[in-house]
Protein backbone atom coordinates (compact mmCIF):
# COMPACT_ATOMS: atom_id res chain seq x y z
CA UNK A 1 0.00 0.00 0.00
CA UNK A 2 1.57 3.65 -1.12
CA UNK A 3 -1.71 5.57 -0.82
CA UNK A 4 -1.33 7.76 2.41
CA UNK A 5 -4.20 5.86 4.05
CA UNK A 6 -1.92 2.81 3.43
CA UNK A 7 0.18 4.37 5.28
CA UNK A 8 -1.67 5.88 7.78
CA UNK A 9 -3.36 1.98 8.45
CA UNK A 10 0.52 0.44 8.71
CA UNK A 11 1.23 3.45 10.97
CA UNK A 12 -1.81 2.46 13.45
CA UNK A 13 -0.82 -1.59 12.74
CA UNK A 14 3.26 -0.59 13.97
CA UNK A 15 1.40 1.29 17.02
CA UNK A 16 -1.00 -2.02 17.99
CA UNK A 17 2.33 -4.32 17.73
CA UNK A 18 4.70 -1.63 20.05
CA UNK A 19 1.90 -1.64 22.34
CA UNK A 20 0.71 -5.93 22.43
CA UNK A 21 -2.76 -5.07 21.45
CA UNK A 22 -4.83 -6.56 18.80
CA UNK A 23 -7.21 -4.83 16.49
CA UNK A 24 -9.78 -6.00 18.42
CA UNK A 25 -9.05 -4.36 21.65
CA UNK A 26 -8.56 -1.13 20.05
CA UNK A 27 -11.88 -1.91 18.69
CA UNK A 28 -13.51 -2.53 21.96
CA UNK A 29 -11.22 0.29 23.24
CA UNK A 30 -12.42 3.20 21.06
CA UNK A 31 -16.03 1.82 20.80
CA UNK A 32 -16.05 0.05 17.17
CA UNK A 33 -17.04 -3.43 16.12
CA UNK A 34 -13.93 -5.62 15.04
CA UNK A 35 -14.98 -5.55 11.49
CA UNK A 36 -15.38 -2.03 11.20
CA UNK A 37 -12.03 -1.75 12.68
CA UNK A 38 -10.50 -4.31 10.27
CA UNK A 39 -12.21 -2.54 7.01
CA UNK A 40 -10.72 0.88 7.98
CA UNK A 41 -7.18 -0.75 8.88
CA UNK A 42 -7.39 -2.92 4.91
CA UNK A 43 -8.04 0.23 3.52
CA UNK A 44 -11.45 -1.13 2.55
CA UNK A 45 -13.21 2.12 4.06
CA UNK A 46 -11.31 5.59 4.45
CA UNK A 47 -11.04 7.21 7.88
CA UNK A 48 -11.82 10.61 8.72
CA UNK A 49 -9.80 12.80 10.62
CA UNK A 50 -12.45 12.68 13.57
CA UNK A 51 -11.89 8.57 13.34
CA UNK A 52 -8.19 9.26 13.31
CA UNK A 53 -8.41 11.20 16.65
CA UNK A 54 -10.98 8.49 18.12
CA UNK A 55 -7.85 5.71 17.63
CA UNK A 56 -4.92 8.06 18.62
CA UNK A 57 -7.02 8.23 22.35
CA UNK A 58 -7.35 4.38 22.01
CA UNK A 59 -3.93 3.98 21.30
CA UNK A 60 -2.90 7.05 23.87
CA UNK A 61 -0.53 8.44 21.16
CA UNK A 62 -0.73 12.27 19.42
CA UNK A 63 -2.40 12.12 16.01
CA UNK A 64 0.59 12.85 14.44
CA UNK A 65 1.79 9.52 15.48
CA UNK A 66 -0.51 8.09 13.06
CA UNK A 67 1.28 9.87 10.11
CA UNK A 68 3.80 8.42 8.34
CA UNK A 69 6.98 9.94 8.49
CA UNK A 70 8.19 12.07 5.03
CA UNK A 71 11.16 9.36 4.95
CA UNK A 72 8.29 7.46 3.81
CA UNK A 73 8.03 9.12 0.32
CA UNK A 74 4.54 10.78 0.81
CA UNK A 75 5.70 14.28 1.04
CA UNK A 76 7.65 14.34 -2.44
CA UNK A 77 4.06 12.89 -4.13
CA UNK A 78 1.96 15.59 -2.23
CA UNK A 79 4.28 17.89 -3.53
CA UNK A 80 5.63 18.35 -0.06
CA UNK A 81 3.01 18.88 1.87
CA UNK A 82 2.73 19.15 5.11
CA UNK A 83 0.50 15.72 6.08
CA UNK A 84 -1.48 17.64 8.37
CA UNK A 85 -2.67 20.46 6.47
CA UNK A 86 -3.73 17.67 3.82
CA UNK A 87 -6.27 15.76 6.32
CA UNK A 88 -7.59 19.05 7.76
CA UNK A 89 -8.37 20.05 4.08
CA UNK A 90 -10.07 16.84 3.25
Amino acid sequence: MTSLQGLISEEIRVLLIRRRMTARQLADRIGWSESQMSRKLTGRAGLTVHELERIAQGLSVPVADLLPRSGDGVNSRCNGADLSDLLVAA
